[in-house]
């Protein structure tokens, strides 16, 4: 019986990291180290955290916001500054990249992941600067993006 359970708990371990996102996953593996902050907000804590959205560019369509999460690795170490470097390269290599956008802090790098061709259901916004990963996922409909003019080529 012990052994039908651990198959089991791994089956669902193995299931849930199929759910997420490239950039999902990303977070996952910093989250926990030390001198590194993580936020995710999702479900009924985004009726607060939709006001907060509405300062930004992205602030019009903050409604279709589903999960927000924010990794900063500011006060992380060297040596998990640079693994996280190497390897946030290589996970954004898997979106669409947009172009670089002002924000309040600072000059930002946008990415998305597009559902089909109408929506977007991933925004990674990258702020080099502060060594920051904002995750935004929902559904986005693409024309409605377009509005956004922030972003410079």
């Amino acid at each position: 019986m012990k052994k039908y359970i651990l198959i089991f708990v791994s089956l669902f371990f193995a299931f849930e990291m199929l759910a997420l996102s490239p950039a999902e996953s990303f977070v996952k593996k910093y989250e926990d180290l030390k001198g590194v902050r993580c936020i995710q907000v999702a479900g009924a804590k985004m009726r607060f955290a939709r006001p907060v959205l509405k300062r930004y560019p992205i602030g019009p369509m903050s409604d279709c916001v589903n999960e927000v999460i924010v990794l900063n690795m500011e006060k992380a170490s060297e040596q998990d500054k640079s693994h996280f470097m190497k390897e946030l390269h290589r996970v954004l290599r898997q979106y669409e990249y947009v172009g670089k956008s002002d924000s309040p802090n600072g000059e930002v790098d946008v990415y998305l992941n597009l559902e089909s061709p109408e929506f977007v259901d991933e925004i990674v916004i990258y702020n080099p600067g502060l060594m920051t990963v904002n995750i935004l996922a929902g559904k986005f409909p693409v024309p409605d993006l377009k509005k956004i003019q922030t972003v410079k080529r």
